[in-house]
């Protein structure tokens, strides 16, 4: 399944201000992603709380639960 992801911006260290990705199935958002320097935090379509990890914890979720896929 493909999934649309869009960002404008240009190469910047992140600092206290989010910078957000908003991700669309098709033309259906699904939710927003928004990034710190501290942290991640994923909002669902159409809520106004979103669930929150640190860095640390975002790999150990990625390494445990996701699928290896090609080298970069």
């Amino acid at each position: 399944m493909s999934h649309e992801v869009s960002v404008a911006m240009p190469k910047r260290e992140l600092g206290g201000a989010d910078v957000t990705f908003d991700v669309k199935n098709g033309n259906a958002k699904i939710g927003t992603v928004a990034g710190s320097k501290g942290s991640v935090i994923w909002f669902p379509k159409d809520c106004s709380y979103g669930y929150k990890a640190n860095w640390s914890d975002l790999n150990r979720l990625l390494i445990e639960n996701g699928t290896k896929s090609k080298k970069r």
